[in-house]
């Protein structure tokens, strides 16, 4: 295996023409094939044994992810596949010899459950076989047809729950993954669908200087998914709010999100920090500060080094909640010309930025996320025009949005 492997990475792709550089292709599959065979069998050892507890790590998938550097949920994956493997040795030898791949075998991994197992010994070498012939996507569906011969009663009880992961990266962003049973995917994909079609119509009717516009189908799920959990937040409570000042949940708005900034005090005299933190250490920068403030809840905690506290301060609201029903009474509502968001999906936006802008009617307005943000960014400016803030271009024009085409 050590002289094939030396063998390859001694090839030059550029030199080769074109049937050689095919010919190397399939090549490397075939060779990932094998190492991929070689790996399930190590890991199926690995887990028989229990050596990874010498280690330190309470299971294979931990030892996998330390020691090698591939994710937890891809340790987790190979160590599931190595399982099944020892349970198909038809298709663990076509993978060994390169015959199938990795994606082969977990599609029919799929097959095995604890009331296919007849049927699985039965109809496994029948099923490999027809793999060889096939790419991954289709032995996929031979697979799920298979199953729905052999398997009518449905899947395993512990495949029909649903599952959705979602984790922050180094970077500050999330990671959203997930399986969902076939009631709570309808109910997702359904609502989903209806939320991209607002916004591609949205898209469509925006100016060519909009980045929006020319999002991908993937951003425009992103955007789909980030506004519904948007709406769900400003249903949880009635819409009439108390002007108690108290920080319960309010209705009829996005739910607040919890932000700590860490600054020193005679460093920014402005009141801003340059940067904050969220309670989970990610950092955000000054812009997401700036937006966030237009309409959120703020508190003082005073330290004195890290741990004594100095001074609490009492949780006040910008603008409150008097101030919100005025606006919403006004406004009714994002005040960019087309936009038919609703009052309790939009922040309430100072004109002139907090804290040097006055928390009062005459600089507040009612912004979507999508038209505030692009406001921070000055891809809208709002401009005082006959007693009102309206939206126009960086260069003054006022903006006119047209209507969207009809769906094709």
């Amino acid at each position: 295996m050590e002289h094939l492997l030396d063998e390859l990475r001694s090839v030059e792709p550029g030199a080769l023409d074109d049937p050689a550089l095919k010919d190397l292709l399939c090549q490397l599959g075939r060779v990932r094939a094998g190492l991929d065979a070689l790996e399930a069998t190590a890991i199926a050892e690995m887990d028989r044994r229990g050596c990874y507890l010498t280690d330190g790590a309470v299971n294979t998938r931990v030892w996998l992810a330390h020691h090698t550097g591939v994710p937890r949920a891809v340790a987790g994956a190979r160590v599931r596949l190595a399982k099944r493997l020892v349970r198909m040795p038809v298709m663990a030898a076509a993978l060994a010899a390169g015959e199938v791949t990795e994606a082969h075998a977990r599609a029919l991994g799929r097959g095995l459950t604890s009331r296919t197992l007849e049927a699985f010994a039965r109809d496994e070498a029948m099923l490999t076989d027809d793999a060889r012939g096939l790419d991954a996507d289709l032995f996929d569906h031979v697979i799920t047809r298979w199953l729905a011969v052999n398997d009518q009663d449905g899947p395993e009880p512990r495949d029909a729950t649903s599952a959705l992961r979602a984790s922050r990266t180094f970077g500050g962003r999330v990671r959203i993954d997930g399986d969902l049973d076939a009631d709570d995917g309808a109910e997702l994909l359904a609502e989903l669908d209806a939320l991209y079609d607002a916004l591609w119509q949205e898209d469509q009717a925006a100016d060519e200087t909009d980045p929006c516009k020319h999002r991908t189908p993937a951003e425009r799920n992103a955007a789909a998914l980030a506004e519904m959990a948007r709406r769900s937040s400003a249903t949880h409570a009635d819409d009439e709010e108390a002007d108690t000042g108290s920080a319960a949940p309010r209705g009829g708005r996005p739910r607040r999100r919890q932000l700590i900034a860490v600054v020193e005090i005679d460093q920014h005299a402005d009141g801003l920090p340059a940067t904050g933190t969220l309670d989970d250490g990610t950092i955000l920068p000054r812009s997401t500060i700036e937006r966030w403030l237009c309409d959120c809840a703020i508190g003082r905690v005073l330290l004195q080094g890290r741990s004594r506290v100095l001074d609490l301060g009492q949780l006040t609201y910008t603008p409150s909640a008097a101030q919100r029903r005025a606006l919403v009474a006004r406004d009714r509502g994002c005040i960019v010309d087309g936009c038919d968001r609703r009052p309790r999906w939009c922040d309430a936006h100072h004109v002139v930025p907090f804290p040097e802008g006055a928390t009062n009617l005459r600089n507040l307005v009612l912004l979507c996320s999508r038209h505030h943000k692009q406001v921070h960014a000055g891809i809208i400016k709002l401009i005082w025009v006959d007693d009102q803030w309206l939206a126009h271009r960086p260069d003054g024009t006022r903006l006119q949005r047209r209507q969207p085409p009809a769906a094709a």
